[in-house]
C-alpha cells in the first residue's frame, strides 16, 4: 500500500490503481482505508461513478467496526469525497446528506464549504451563504473568497 501511495503522489494513477487491487486482494486488513485512498484517485482520474464505489466500500468496512469504535476524521473523508463526487455528477441532495455525515463527525471548514455550494446549485443562497460563512469564520481560504467576492459585486 506504500507503493501505492507514492504512486499517488507521482500522478501516476494507473499504478496506484493497481497497487491498491494487489492490497485488496491479498489483504484482510485495511480495507476502509485501502478503498478509500483508491477512491481519491478515481477522483483525480474524474471517475467518479467508481470513486463512489470505492468510498461505499470503505465506508461499509468502518461501520464494521465495534460500536465504541471512535469515528476517525478518515471517514469523515470518506463521505466528503463520496459528497464531492456526488456533487460532480450533480446529485446535489447526495452530496448534502455526505457533507452532512462527515461534519457530523468532524467538523472540519472544507465540509462545510462543499455542502454550502451544494445549497448554491440549488438555489438554497440563505442556507448557502450561512454554510460558507461558517466555513470562513474557521479560516477556510475559499469560503473567505466567495464571500469577498460577493462583496465586491454589490
Amino acid at each position: 500500500m506504500n507503493r501505492a501511495r507514492v504512486y499517488k503522489k507521482m500522478k501516476k494513477f494507473d499504478q496506484a490503481i493497481n497497487d491498491y487491487d494487489i492490497t485488496i486482494e491479498l489483504t484482510t486488513s485495511f480495507f476502509g482505508r485501502t478503498y478509500g485512498e483508491r477512491g481519491e484517485v478515481y477522483l483525480e482520474l474524474q471517475n467518479y461513478l467508481q470513486a463512489i464505489n470505492d468510498f461505499n466500500n470503505a465506508i461499509k468496512s468502518i461501520e464494521g467496526l465495534p460500536k465504541d469504535f471512535p469515528k476517525s476524521i478518515r471517514e469523515a473523508d470518506c463521505y466528503n469525497n463520496r459528497g464531492f463526487a456526488h456533487f460532480k455528477l450533480k446529485n446535489y441532495q447526495n452530496s448534502i446528506n455526505d457533507f452532512n455525515k462527515a461534519i457530523e463527525i468532524h467538523k472540519e471548514p472544507s465540509y462545510y464549504y462543499n455542502r454550502g455550494l451544494c445549497y448554491l446549485k440549488l438555489r438554497n443562497h440563505q442556507q448557502a451563504i450561512k454554510d460558507i460563512r461558517i466555513a470562513a469564520g474557521m479560516g477556510d481560504n475559499q469560503a473567505r473568497e466567495y464571500l469577498k467576492s460577493i462583496q465586491e459585486n454589490k
